[in-house]
């Protein structure tokens, strides 16, 4: 990560009541209060970098109070895991040999424009395949 602002994918905003809801030992909310946000792919393809990196900020202020609480939780899109077959079963050094890359699209979107980078032993450059 660089530092710098890809894309602001999503501003959400909302306003929530609380019932407070006292235990006998505690003076504060018992039950920890969840916001559901959907980021759907539309949102993010074409805008998250190499990494997969996204960063999630709250900022929550309880109205009576002028109260602030800041929060920010970083993480990464898994990616599919890659399944590389030889044509052969024994694979000999110096003599070309040919292997089948795949994965499977998690996404509902069809993948465009998709190359393959391959690095390895005695590769001086990485071999770049354009998808098909």
């Amino acid at each position: 990560m660089n530092g710098h602002l890809k894309h602001n994918l999503q501003c959400y905003s909302k306003y929530i009541a609380l019932v407070h809801k006292k235990s006998f030992f505690l003076s504060h909310y018992t039950e920890p209060i969840e916001v559901p946000i959907t980021l759907p792919p539309s949102e993010y393809i074409g805008k998250v970098q190499d990494q997969l990196m996204v960063n999630i900020s709250a900022f929550v202020t309880v109205k009576e109070t002028d109260s602030v609480f800041v929060d920010k939780e970083t993480f990464r899109f898994k990616t599919p895991d890659i399944h590389i077959k030889p044509d052969k079963k024994i694979l000999y050094p110096g003599q070309q040999s040919r292997v089948r890359a795949s994965f499977m699209n998690p996404l509902n979107v069809t993948l465009r424009n998709v190359e393959w980078f391959v690095e390895g032993s005695g590769l001086t450059t990485p071999l770049v395949i354009p998808g098909q």
